[in-house]
């Protein structure tokens, strides 16, 4: 697990929507429960695409899920990973909006999906819970500044010493080791906002250093002491 400096540099870049179900009465959990419909998706496969209006709310149960918004002039920017316990889509419920992003799975991820009528009636009868998506789209806008902030801020080094350190905490398996990394390179440019070929050299300057180790797609972060201590103080 991280020590506590580690996590102190990434927390302002996770979501928190475990916010989503905190302290709902077990009969509205219940309620919340019975609307799931468990889907499987493969690598690859996507959930929804940019542009498309939503047919419902998604939480992750396991895997990982990427959200990239491409530009008219096909560039493409991979904004955020998902993983277990994380709600995807329903903001553009609550204001009637067409997707800005695609999401898909990044590994083999099992996903309980909400139904948009089912979703709708929810939001109606269950003001606990309006309140607490209200809360979490709040902390969520907090992400998005720091972010943007730092990315347009930091070099690219520290960038992807930072991104490294996040992918670490979304592919965690509580209770067990450390699970690799499975990203692609072009991904990990995409995060950083960085080119494929500066993205590539400085992931081998970590290599060489001895903080991380790789095996094709596969990552493993040696010493997240050493990288948080690229990132620095944000």
């Amino acid at each position: 697990m991280f020590t506590p400096t580690v996590e102190k540099i990434i927390q302002p870049f996770l979501f928190r929507h475990y916010l989503v179900l905190d302290e709902l009465p077990q009969d509205v959990r219940l309620k919340i429960e019975a609307s799931y419909i468990p889907m499987e998706m493969g690598a690859g496969e996507i959930l929804f695409r940019q542009g498309a209006y939503p047919k419902g709310a998604f939480k992750v149960r396991s895997g990982l899920v990427k959200i990239t918004h491409c530009t008219s002039q096909g560039q493409r920017q991979l904004v955020y990973v998902y993983g277990a316990g994380d709600w995807i889509g329903f903001r553009q419920i609550i204001t009637k909006e067409a997707y800005p992003i695609v999401a898909s799975a990044v590994e083999n991820v099992i996903v309980d999906f909400i139904p948009l009528e089912a979703f709708q009636k929810l939001l109606r009868e269950e003001p606990l819970l309006v309140n607490n998506l209200l809360e979490t789209v709040s902390h969520e806008f907090s992400v998005w500044v720091n972010r943007l902030t730092v990315f347009s801020r930091f070099q690219m080094r520290a960038r992807l010493a930072l991104c490294l350190l996040i992918l670490q905490d979304r592919f965690s398996v509580s209770g067990k080791s450390v699970n690799p990394i499975k990203f692609s390179r072009q991904d990990l440019a995409d995060f950083i906002g960085g080119t494929l070929e500066t993205t590539v050299r400085t992931l081998s300057e970590f290599k060489e250093a001895g903080w991380v180790k790789t095996s094709g797609k596969q990552i493993t972060v040696l010493d997240a002491e050493a990288l948080a201590g690229v990132v620095g103080e944000i």
